[in-house]
């Protein structure tokens, strides 16, 4: 509660080139394994830039794109590797199938949303850890479980196994915790 002492993860969908984008450029189980690195470093929010470009720019003036135009990729900005965009609209385009469609989501904003779910299961194993009157070696194990991911080779991986392995690990971790 205290902002002061609070630590934000910065991190830009569509940057400028030739900056690169992990949203866009990056094997999406890099993002995964970034909110075990986020939780080991004590990382509590994140801030994402430019989620959703809908505009073009001419001059330092912004024109709207049409659905069409966004979804012929013409939603660039400088040169920029992808579209930046998290959702996309697709109401003109499949809205004749479901009227009650307009969106739907990008691999990119399931993967962040999973990833949350990842942060969020390893702050509540170390919060049941943190209640226990005598934890044992629960906190060890899951230190472990965040170093396999967050040091060494396993902080670069693309090895999907590897990274379901470890989270099955958690998984199992929290449910015997929860019988504590």
């Amino acid at each position: 509660d205290d902002s002061e002492y609070t630590v934000w993860w910065y991190g830009c969908i569509q940057p400028i080139t030739p900056y690169p984008c992990m949203f866009v450029n990056a094997n999406l189980i890099q993002k995964r394994v970034n909110k075990w690195t986020q939780f080991a470093l004590g990382v509590e929010g994140e801030l994402y830039y430019m989620c959703n470009r809908t505009q073009k720019y001419a001059n330092s003036v912004s024109y709207p794109l049409s659905e069409a135009d966004i979804l012929n990729g013409k939603a660039t900005y400088e040169g920029t590797y992808g579209d930046g965009n998290l959702i996309y609209p697709v109401h003109q385009m499949y809205g004749k199938y479901d009227s009650n469609l307009y969106y739907l989501s990008s691999l990119r904003i399931d993967n962040i949303a999973e990833s949350i779910d990842d942060y969020n299961y390893i702050s509540y194993a170390y919060e049941m850890i943190k209640n226990l009157g005598n934890p044992g070696d629960f906190e060890q194990k899951l230190f472990n479980l965040i170093s396999s991911l967050n040091n060494g080779p396993g902080r670069n991986t693309t090895d999907h196994e590897f990274f379901k392995e470890q989270r099955i690990k958690l998984g199992n971790l929290v449910a015997e915790l929860s019988k504590k």
